[in-house]
C-alpha cells in the first residue's frame, strides 16, 4: 500500500459490497477469456481458411464435412464468447457501481469508497482500455472487409484475420481485467484490516481554576522531601 493510498483510511461498510460480486465477475471473465483464446486459434487465417485454400489449389480439396466442422466450432466459440461477455459486462457494471457508489461518496468522500482503478494499477487499467479499443477497431475492419461489393477468397481470408485480431485484443483485455479485479480486491482487504483512526490516549479534563499536574509530576509530589508535599 503506497503512502498516498494509505493516507485515505476506509470508513465504509466491511466487507465492501463489491467483494460479493468480484468472484462471479472473475468467473465470467475467465469464461470469456477462454472462449476468445479458442477463437484466436480457430479463426487464424493460416490455421483455417488459407489451409483450406491451399488444399484446393494443390488438387487436394477438403471435404465439405471438414469445412462445416471448422465453421461449427467457430460458431460455438463465438456464441460462448458473446454470452460470457454479456454476463461479464453486467457483473462488471454492478461491481464498479458497488465499489464507488454515489451515496457513500457523498456521505464519506474517498474514505467511504474503494480506490480508483486508474490510481490502483495504471498499467493494467491502460491495458484494459487498449484491448477494448483494439477489439473495436479490428471488428470494424472485419465488417468492412466482408461488406465489399466483390467478395473474393482474399476478402474472406482478411475477414477471418481481422476477427482473429479482435479475439486476441479481447484476450488481452480480459486477462488485464481479471488481474485488475484481483489486485483491487486484495488492496481493499488490506484497507479493511487497517484501523479506522489511530489510537490516541484521551486528554484528562482539568477543572477550571485547578492547575493541571501530569502523572509523573503527581508521583513526584508524593515522594518524601518533595516541594509539593
Amino acid at each position: 500500500m503506497s503512502r498516498t493510498q494509505a493516507a485515505t483510511r476506509y470508513a465504509g461498510p466491511r466487507p465492501a459490497p463489491a467483494a460479493r460480486v468480484a468472484p462471479w465477475f472473475v468467473l465470467a471473465g475467465g469464461v470469456a477469456l477462454a472462449a476468445n483464446v479458442a477463437l484466436v486459434v480457430l479463426e487464424l487465417v493460416e490455421l483455417v481458411e488459407r489451409s483450406f485454400q491451399e488444399g484446393v489449389s494443390a488438387g487436394k480439396p477438403v471435404t465439405a464435412s471438414a469445412v462445416h466442422t471448422a465453421i461449427a466450432h467457430i460458431h460455438t466459440m463465438s456464441v460462448t464468447s458473446t454470452f460470457a461477455t454479456i454476463g461479464a459486462a453486467v457483473l462488471g457494471v454492478v461491481w464498479l457501481v458497488q465499489r464507488r457508489s454515489r451515496r457513500r461518496l457523498m456521505q464519506h468522500g474517498e474514505a467511504g469508497v474503494e480506490q480508483r482503478l486508474s490510481a490502483l494499477s495504471p498499467r493494467l487499467f491502460t491495458t484494459v482500455l487498449a484491448g477494448l479499443v483494439g477489439a473495436v477497431m479490428a471488428t470494424t475492419a472485419a465488417r468492412e472487409a466482408i461488406t465489399q461489393t466483390t467478395r473474393t477468397a482474399s476478402d474472406f481470408a482478411d475477414y477471418r484475420g481481422f476477427l482473429a485480431a479482435a479475439a486476441a485484443c479481447r484476450c488481452l483485455m480480459w486477462a488485464a481485467m481479471i488481474s485488475l479485479v484481483v489486485v483491487a480486491t486484495r488492496f481493499q482487504d488490506r484497507r479493511e484490516v487497517a484501523p479506522l483512526e489511530p489510537t490516541v490516549a484521551p486528554t484528562p479534563r482539568v477543572p477550571i481554576g485547578q492547575p493541571y499536574v501530569s502523572a509523573p509530576d503527581a508521583a513526584l509530589s508524593h515522594q518524601p522531601g518533595s516541594f509539593f508535599r
